[in-house]
């Protein structure tokens, strides 16, 4: 029986190749895919991607061309450190906007993480930071965006907001990216936003917290206000978040000038305040934490984006820390890290996306590099 031939091949095929006409021995298309197959199979550098193509060669050969065999393990490093990020992440989110089913208000929470150990003190070389975009509730990394070496994730994030589609969505930043310019850019494409609000915005912050404390001790007579609760509790741990919004109504036209002067910020509909009180082993702790944000005034959809934009750290820069163990990596070839970051997002929404009863995303990994065939089927190419 023919091979089914994976549906992501189609997508990256489309790569632009940065190599020498006329002098290339291995197909591009053949090189990444046999990268993508050897991440998903647990292999941990150039060497194990070479042995774990090299070990399946006669399966690989069912739907790659591979006309010069399994390339060596330095070719693997060269050519991942030449392909132009721009290419690699055009193809990636295409596929990766394919995979999920169209949800309105699906939460796309901007987040960055730097790969620790790509930097080099020697060389002079900062260590890589990528500004990610995950479907909070697909679970799906839609996209990534690297940070100038000069510069940060302010500049970062409209390029990578560019690159998606973001219509009926609501997206989500922690306060670097609470920008008027981002938030601009966010209605334009259709969205809303909820922005995180802390002390890179002093008056602002500061009058939020202002407002939030006149309305508490008025007892919210005469605001227009939403109010929501959730509890938690287990292992030694309860905690209590309420969640507020209040109208802008409230905010006059005198805090309006004051704070935001010749230029609005476009959109703000609601101030959100977010109460957390947390008890552990009989010690209790508060947070208060304030938002902007573009939606009605509605506490429980504010929740829902607040949890969301949260998520990211367990769900996202967890896993590829613990189970892809990115901060470990060392790659400094060109833009060898910053293309296999993206190949570790390939892998992670594969196995994200594959369910095949109570396996972990690390226990599916080993499976995959113990059993090829499970490997095909989560990579897309078996039933």
């Amino acid at each position: 029986m023919e091979e089914r031939v994976p549906e992501i091949i189609a997508f990256f095929s489309e790569l632009e190749d940065p190599r020498v006409v006329g002098r290339s021995k291995h197909q591009l298309i053949d090189i990444v895919t046999l990268v993508i197959c050897g991440v998903l199979g647990n292999a941990e550098g150039w060497r194990e991607v070479e042995d774990y193509a090299t070990l399946h060669e006669e399966l690989f050969r069912r739907f790659l061309d591979l006309p010069e065999g399994i390339p060596s393990h330095d070719t693997f490093r060269r050519v991942m450190g030449i392909i132009k990020p721009a290419s690699i992440q055009t193809c990636y989110t295409a596929w990766a906007q394919s995979l999920t089913e169209p949800v309105r208000r699906e939460i796309i929470a901007i987040d960055g993480k730097t790969a620790r150990r790509s930097g080099s003190a020697k060389t002079g070389k900062s260590p890589l930071h990528l500004v990610s975009a995950f479907a909070c509730e697909a679970g799906i990394v839609l996209g990534q965006e690297a940070c100038d070496e000069k510069s940060n994730e302010i500049t970062a994030i409209p390029k990578l907001l560019d690159t998606l589609d973001l219509k009926g969505k609501i997206v989500t930043t922690d306060a670097l990216g609470s920008q008027k310019t981002i938030a601009k850019q966010v209605l334009d494409a259709g969205a809303d936003y909820c922005f995180a609000l802390k002390g890179n915005h002093k008056v602002l912050h500061a009058e939020a917290k202002a407002m939030f404390e006149r309305a508490r001790k008025r007892r919210w007579r005469g605001v227009k206000y939403d109010w929501y609760q959730t509890e938690e509790s287990g292992h030694g741990r309860k905690e209590v978040r309420k969640y507020w919004t209040i109208h802008e109504e409230p905010i006059t036209e005198w805090w309006r000038q004051r704070l935001f002067k010749i230029e609005p910020w476009r959109g703000l509909k609601c101030i959100g305040v977010v109460e957390s009180t947390r008890t552990v082993n009989g010690v209790t702790s508060k947070e208060t934490r304030y938002y902007l944000t573009s939606l009605g005034n509605d506490a429980e959809q504010l929740a829902r984006a607040v949890r969301g934009h949260w998520s990211v750290e367990n769900n996202l820069h967890w896993m590829l820390d613990v189970v892809f163990r990115e901060d470990d990596d060392r790659n400094r070839t060109g833009h060898a890290q910053n293309n296999l970051s993206l190949v570790r997002k390939v892998c992670l929404n594969l196995c994200k996306l594959y369910q095949d009863g109570s396996e972990t995303i690390k226990g599916r990994r080993k499976k995959a590099g113990w059993d090829v065939n499970y490997m095909l089927k989560v990579l897309g190419g078996l039933p």
